[in-house]
């Protein structure tokens, strides 16, 4: 009996995406800054009016994502964030936010 082996391309990349809300309301968060850090260096997104990001097409490795607010001095970080090939992992955030005054 033969059996044919069939090469199929094998998926090598991942992808992050997530959404930042208001840490009081847990309304969306637009126009929010996300910085993802990793071994092959750095790259930026800015969040939609859903309050949604994405990064794709990431070589499998750990990453840190961090969250910035221009309205607010805190920012929120999640390390270690592991991608796997073929994998979408969610890396959500709920972000302090101060009122103007």
């Amino acid at each position: 009996m033969f059996t044919s082996a069939v090469a199929t391309a094998q998926e090598t990349t991942g992808k992050i995406m997530g959404r930042v809300t208001d840490m009081s309301t847990g309304q969306p968060l637009s126009g929010m800054t996300v910085i993802l850090q990793g071994d092959q260096g750095e790259d930026a997104a800015l969040t939609d009016d859903r309050g949604e990001y994405s990064f794709v097409n990431l070589h499998v490795g750990t990453y840190v994502v961090r969250f910035y607010n221009a309205n607010s001095a805190t920012n929120v970080e999640r390390p270690d964030v592991t991608v796997s090939a073929g994998a979408t992992i969610r890396a959500d955030a709920a972000i302090p936010t101060q009122a103007a005054v």
